[in-house]
């Protein structure tokens, strides 16, 4: 019997039948919550002292004879405890057959607990994280401001505080509330010592952030690695924090074949003095006077100058730097002519 539940109970002649004599059954009925199993009906052709109706407490008729009725008067509606079982026993006897009792059996809720909800839940997920919260203890939930889907998906972008209210047999409970921590995800970039190196070469790379677990597309799993490319290659970083957060940072390193020497050198270029107090001569042949151009990169390869070179003899003011190592590329149209070191002190 659940909530809201009305049944009918017959005889087995059925409600418009005729019963048999000598008939004995009864059947179980379950209290599934809290509430209150409601029996009343009306009888025809009962024989006083014969035909009768027992209710006993517990399923099947050993338990305790609650409320009984023999013929030789009204059916009394008879009302359970608060979740209480009962088994409802028709009995036939003597030679009358009949139409016999016809039972109306209702569960009510008048008395019945309001629902208890609990949230299940992760309690702290990842900016831009996918979760859900479901709700339990009712058949119906209403999510304060967000609908009565259950599971409810969400994704919060900072902590927040959800509300949820269960109705069971048109009951209603208290709000209910279940706090969801959204924990930073980690900030990281990859640096490299020099973003453009000679073939064979080694280049530092390094996550920028400290974490609890780096995982490089090498799979070395260091703050700082080593590689030797020699092809242009792009590397990858994943950081997981100590909230078990996580993110992902890209750097690529340039490879120049360099014909075998640290520095890619061209006879019809040249950069002076170096080191230097931050003026420098950038020397182009004439056939490279044109279309021609200065970039220069920071220690964690970060390009920081970008100068045309219009003239055989060019010169530039780079004071504003402050002193250490630079590197510095030098291209013609989409040629590069010369890489190399730039020490300002």
């Amino acid at each position: 019997i659940n909530c809201g539940t009305n049944t009918r109970l017959f005889d087995d002649g059925g409600a418009t039948g005729n019963y048999s004599n000598d008939n004995d059954g009864y059947t179980v009925l379950n209290n599934t919550g809290s509430g209150i199993i409601s029996i009343s009906g009306m009888y025809s052709n009962i024989e006083a002292g014969y035909d009768s109706l027992s209710i006993y407490s517990g399923a099947g008729v050993t338990g305790t004879l609650l409320y009984s009725y023999a013929g030789s008067g009204t059916i009394t509606t008879f009302n359970s405890t608060p979740g209480q079982v009962l088994t409802v026993q028709l009995f036939s006897d003597n030679n009358t057959n009949g139409e016999g009792f016809d039972l109306n059996v209702i569960y009510t809720n008048y008395v019945a607990l309001t629902p208890t909800i609990t949230i299940a839940g992760k309690p702290a997920i990842c900016a831009g994280e996918v979760s859900s919260l479901a709700a339990n203890g009712a058949t119906s939930y209403t999510w304060t401001g967000l609908g009565s889907s259950n599971p409810l998906s969400i994704s919060p972008s900072a902590t927040t505080i959800y509300s949820v209210t269960g109705s069971a047999c048109d009951l209603n409970s208290s709000p209910v509330t279940y706090t969801v921590i959204v924990n930073a995800n980690p900030t990281v970039s990859a640096l490299a010592s020099n973003t453009l190196i000679c073939s064979g070469n080694s280049v530092v790379l390094t996550a920028s952030t400290s974490a609890t677990s780096y995982t490089w597309n090498t799979s070395a799993t260091t703050m700082s690695i080593s590689v030797s490319p020699t092809v242009t290659t792009t590397y990858s970083v994943n950081v997981t924090n100590a909230s078990t957060c996580s993110s992902s940072a890209l750097i690529t390193v340039n490879v120049n074949t360099c014909t075998g020497i640290e520095e890619l050198v061209s006879s019809a270029v040249s950069i002076y003095p170096n080191p230097n107090n931050g003026l420098i001569h950038i020397s182009l042949s004439s056939e490279l006077s044109k279309h021609s151009r200065l970039e220069i990169y920071d220690a964690i390869g970060k390009l920081i100058v970008t100068e045309t070179l219009s003239n055989e003899i060019n010169t530039l003011d780079i004071a504003n730097l402050s002193n250490g190592i630079y590197y510095f590329r030098i291209w013609n149209t989409n040629t590069m002519v010369k890489i190399g070191k730039l020490v300002k002190q």
